[in-house]
């Protein structure tokens, strides 16, 4: 896979007139320290280090169709160590052709993709174009994993898909499918042996997911209209995601409702399969008021029912100038909580941006004493762009806390986080000659 990914940057690079194309790109280092005190005064920390690329070619070979892009990250840490480290993770790579017509655009390589109910990154290729105002949308590669596989694994882990989307009537239809397959290592239940009985060899099927969506979306003066369906078709045919939207906006009101059918995204050959699943539904009502370019009002009321449980999740706010101020309250099986949160924005210069947030919560879990927890958190970041091709950024957090004794947590008392951020980005800019 490493070799395949190389040879797809080096024949970006050593393309015949790649001298001529339009390069472009952007790397940034970061470090991010983590140390946390406990009551007890012992702490424990983390240094972790990231180094990220991006690069994009245009115009190989003196075509200005043909393009590459590529996005990938690296990773160590400095203060613990781990077997995994460096980590590393390429996101895409890959080669981009546009048609001239305008009739199709073909991708070649490591990409995410987005299309439906398909969801994930492949090692293959991806075609999109429209036919007689029908938008068409085909993919199909090896199914990659963290970063560690991906091509040369087709036969082991694959994903495909299709995507058709148009218009009848001012109504926008999609259909979409998809199919993600994985090969498992066959293993023995450890059930039966314990209960004395012979093992018996459990083989998971290949197929992960497969689905069949529908979305359906219409504009009708102010009033916006969005339907979702997702059904999962491996063992029948099962509602996996049902969700309407609707809204209404009018001289700066925004009014709007939800409606949300869900079951768990677990995968059709995981051993958590086997485990009871039930669905929950969500009913949300919200509004916002846009008074003028400085201030607004909004709120959002969701009620989310599971099985034996509701839940209930309030929140309200105003953004004013450059500000944001909100509160939020949540209800359930779990216990409850409610919070305040802040945050102000303020340009100090043209290249010179500070950002200061503050926050306060306090819960209380059904497993716990009685008495709240609560926790306070304060954040100030600094960004600093001197020229268009460097911009530098800072970010600390101080998380104080003082958490009550449940059954799962049986070491209550005050505890305090910091936590650093810092990165450096440059960008290059190259034109062809």
């Amino acid at each position: 896979m490493k070799r395949t990914i190389l040879a797809l940057i080096a024949a970006a690079f050593l393309a015949p007139g790649v001298d001529a194309a339009s390069t472009s790109g952007r790397f940034t280092t970061a470090f991010y320290s983590f140390e946390r005190a406990f009551q007890d005064t012992a702490t424990v920390g983390s240094l972790r280090a990231y180094q990220t690329g991006r690069l994009k070619i245009k115009g190989i070979g003196q075509r200005e169709a043909l393009s590459f892009q590529a996005y990938g990250r690296v990773s160590h840490d400095f203060q613990d160590y781990r077997s995994s480290d460096p980590a590393y993770r390429l996101y895409h790579a890959y080669f981009r052709w546009d048609d001239p017509k305008e009739r199709f655009q073909l991708f070649l390589g490591r990409q995410s993709v987005f299309s439906g109910v398909g969801i994930g990154r492949i090692d293959g290729a991806r075609i999109s174009g429209k036919l007689r105002g029908i938008r068409l949308e085909a993919y199909g590669g090896a199914l990659v994993y963290g970063g560690q596989e991906g091509l040369g694994s087709l036969a082991r882990a694959s994903m495909v898909g299709v995507r058709v989307r148009g218009e009848i009537r001012g109504t926008g239809i999609g259909v979409s499918a998809f199919r993600r397959s994985r090969e498992l290592t066959p293993y023995t239940s450890q059930a039966r042996i314990i209960e004395g009985l012979p093992g018996t060899e459990i083989r998971p099927g290949e197929v992960e997911q497969q689905l069949i969506g529908l979305d359906v979306s219409r504009t009708a003066g102010r009033l916006l209209a969005n339907i979702r369906w997702d059904i999962s078709t491996p063992n029948g045919w099962e509602t996996r995601r049902f969700e309407a939207d609707l809204k209404y906006r009018v001289a700066g009101w925004t009014v709007g409702g939800s409606f949300l059918y869900r079951t768990p995204y677990v995968d059709q050959n995981s051993v958590f399969s086997v485990f009871t699943q039930s669905s929950n539904q969500e009913v949300g009502f919200r509004v916002s008021r846009r008074v003028n370019r400085h201030l607004a009002l909004f709120t959002d009321l969701v009620r989310t029912g599971y099985d034996g449980a509701d839940g209930y999740r309030a929140y309200a706010g105003v953004n004013v100038l450059n500000g944001t101020l909100g509160y939020v309250r949540r209800s359930g099986f779990a216990g409850s909580a409610d919070g305040l949160t802040g945050v102000i924005r303020h340009r100090l210069s043209d290249s010179l941006l500070a950002t200061v947030s503050s926050g306060y919560s306090r819960f209380l879990t059904h497993s716990g004493t009685g008495t709240r927890s609560r926790i306070w958190s304060n954040t100030i970041g600094i960004a600093y762009r001197p020229g268009r091709a460097l911009s530098l950024s800072f970010q600390g957090q101080s998380l104080s806390q003082n958490l009550e004794s449940t059954t799962s947590d049986p070491f209550p008392g005050a505890g305090h986080d910091l936590r650093l951020f810092v990165s450096a980005s440059t960008w290059f800019f190259r034109s062809g000659r």
